[in-house]
């Protein structure tokens, strides 16, 4: 059977995160850009660019913000004697804490689909160039409106186990965004 190509399965995994996060309603949210650069397993470097959407809240009080968002980017695995670079489209959740008036704490988790280049990395087998993806995030959103972000991001890549042998891929860095 021949294997779908690369693009065509990352567009597959965006029309469904586009089904499942964006009802006919959700008309109403926050765009951001945002970058991250991480060291990963096997002395290698990762980098991250994407794309985010906020949308509007789920929950709010005085204490905290509770909002769900979707994000889709590019991925970059470097190590000097090998490059792998991917697409991925996830979904999460940001719970905000109150702050002052030019900043707010937050913690955020997304999960989703990695889609590779290959499926090899250095010393790493992962099994498939298919790959779930998860990120835990500790940040503050600081500045006018709150329009610029820092996480520390900590991500961990995996098939699962369901294509075979599994070493993942784990990364730590930091990340900035500007919404608009």
């Amino acid at each position: 059977m021949k294997k779908p190509r690369f693009h065509i399965t990352l567009l597959r995994y965006g029309l469904v995160l586009a089904c499942l996060c964006c009802p006919a309603n959700a008309v109403a949210g926050e765009f951001s850009l945002a970058g991250a650069v991480a060291h990963g397993e096997e002395s290698s470097q990762a980098y991250d660019f994407y794309i985010q959407y906020t949308f509007d809240p789920w929950y709010e009080s005085e204490t905290i913000t509770l909002k769900p968002l979707a994000t889709g980017g590019i991925s970059l695995w470097e190590r000097s004697d090998k490059s792998i670079w991917g697409g991925n489209v996830n979904i999460g959740l940001m719970l905000q804490f109150a702050g002052g008036e030019n900043w707010r704490s937050f913690i955020m988790g997304t999960f989703g689909m990695t889609v590779l280049s290959s499926e090899e990395f250095n010393d790493l087998n992962l099994g498939c160039r298919e790959q779930f993806r998860s990120r835990g995030s500790l940040g503050i959103s600081f500045g006018k409106e709150l329009k610029h972000t820092l996480k520390c991001d900590v991500t961990h890549y995996s098939n699962a186990s369901m294509a075979g042998n599994n070493d993942g891929y784990n990364t730590i860095g930091l990340s900035y965004g500007l919404a608009f």
